[in-house]
């Protein structure tokens, strides 16, 4: 009986060690194309935004910092975290120039629903993780309706013009002029909105200050429609080159789900 348990244990320890190599063997890093910088393994890309991912990343290997900006898409995480596979395989491709470490990885799993910008050390300080979580937020809304080509153009062209501003690029020289007119929108938008905010916050701020001075002179005029009970609403917020010269990434970023 011993020896029938013995063997039993010995058979139970062999498979246990054989399916975690399985497993392991199973969880595969994918391997750069000959592209590098677009590598589309969940098919969610089109054509036009490839091309526009790999010229402006040609356009930047003319400059002397090189910074790079790699795009994948992997259908599943294989049971990772999106954080460590998209540090695991930063390392793998080393993205961006090694003397500057100024790459940054944009990954989406299809699969797992979500998305996220790693950063190399040379760029933490242009694109730190608050903003990295901010470029995410303005892309979930395109990500959650299967946008992918708009989801992943709004990230990386705000990655791009956070590196243009970095290294003193004008963004006529990295960006096409229909990326340049966005932009311009988008800031005149933003620039509309704080002004708005901005006046509004003015007027709450001298509405409060006349009521306590009212008050504080012992006017009795009948302010007491400003004591009402109400309810307040209140915000939501739901969080080809060739070569890869060796850059590490800092663990800086931020992820995303959609």
């Amino acid at each position: 009986m011993r020896k029938i348990g013995k063997l039993i244990s010995f058979v139970l320890l062999t498979l246990i060690i054989l399916s975690n190599i399985l497993i392991f063997a199973e969880i595969r890093l994918p391997e750069k194309n000959k592209e590098f910088y677009v590598y589309d393994e969940a098919n969610l890309l089109s054509k036009e935004i490839e091309k526009k991912i790999v010229d402006i990343n040609l356009k930047y290997e003319q400059t002397e910092e090189q910074p790079q900006v790699v795009v994948a898409t992997v259908n599943s995480l294989q049971g990772e975290t999106i954080e460590k596979y998209a540090t695991e395989l930063f390392e793998k491709w080393k993205i961006g120039n090694k003397d500057l470490d100024n790459g940054i990885l944009i990954l989406l799993s299809l699969e797992e629903r979500k998305v996220r910008i790693e950063v190399g050390y040379g760029l933490e300080g242009a694109v730190t993780d608050s903003q990295a979580g901010k470029i995410i937020g303005k892309a979930t809304t395109y990500l959650k309706e299967d946008n992918f080509n708009n989801g992943i153009e709004t990230i990386f062209i705000q990655l791009v013009e956070e590196i243009n501003k970095e290294y003193e690029y004008s963004n006529e020289s990295i960006l096409s002029a229909e990326d340049i007119d966005k932009i311009q929108k988008e800031s005149e938008t933003n620039r509309t909105a704080l002004i708005i905010t901005i006046i509004m916050l003015v007027i709450v701020f001298v509405s409060i200050a006349l009521i306590v001075l009212l008050e504080n002179s012992g006017y009795d005029g009948g302010f007491d429609g400003f004591g009402g009970s109400g309810s307040s609403g209140g915000w939501e917020n739901s969080s080809g080159g060739s070569f890869g010269d060796g850059g590490s990434s800092g663990g800086g970023g931020a992820s995303g789900s959609f």
